[in-house]
């Protein structure tokens, strides 16, 4: 018992050494598992660490997205092209979000910007 709350107390200590980096690592580590909703929560700690990264919100959005929660997937996906509206990437996965959110209009426009 004495163990247990041992490292019970240790573990938010160590947490709060880790850099947005390193969270950012753990979260691409857990979506190759597939785990989905704990790469999220590794990407919501980057992004609070560093909230001017374009990639994380990039990033936790295609977790969103495979996890089907495509209008969440999406407020990151803006997020990630506020910061950086030259990518892309991020229009095309927008636009294919929208798409299966039926949002056809919107489709078309993130692809033609993707192109």
């Amino acid at each position: 018992m004495k163990k247990l709350l041992l490292v019970l107390l240790f573990v938010p200590f160590v947490s709060l050494g880790q850099t947005a980096e390193d969270f950012f690592n753990s979260a691409k580590v857990k979506d190759s598992l597939e785990d989905y909703g704990g790469a999220i929560e590794d990407y919501t700690k980057a992004i609070e660490l560093n909230p001017d990264n374009a990639e994380y919100y990039y990033k936790r959005g295609m977790s969103k997205y495979f996890s089907d929660d495509d209008k969440e997937s999406i407020v990151d996906f803006n997020s990630a092209i506020e910061l950086n509206p030259d990518n892309a990437e991020y229009y095309n996965i927008r636009g294919r979000a929208k798409n299966y959110l039926e949002d056809y209009g919107g489709a078309i426009e993130d692809f033609n910007k993707a192109i």
